[in-house]
């Protein structure tokens, strides 16, 4: 089986980050890049990847995406933070 990667977006909204892993990660990103591959990012805009990782299960990239998903949201609330089938979308943005 081929290798995952887990990653982090800065989103443009300031303080907003996506979580999630991906077997063919250079489409994915490209993907977020042109405001699909997730309704948060479409709502949030993709600004960088601050975070990348190669793991070689699909279990233990879920594992790291929950772990990083949890830790963001501490640092920066739920409403801050996607990823690990967590996902808060306020379509509102100030």
């Amino acid at each position: 089986m081929g290798k995952y990667v887990v990653y982090v977006i800065a989103c443009k909204t300031p303080h907003h980050f996506y979580v999630g892993y991906s077997s063919n990660f250079d489409k994915r990103i490209k993907t977020h890049k042109l405001k699909g591959g997730s309704v948060f990012t479409k709502v949030h805009g993709f600004n960088k990847v601050i975070f990348k990782k190669e793991i070689d299960s699909v279990e233990d990239a879920k594992k790291l995406e929950n772990k990083l998903t949890f830790e963001l949201i501490g640092k920066y609330g739920s409403d801050n933070v996607a990823g690990a089938g967590h996902t808060t979308v306020n379509k509102k943005i100030k």
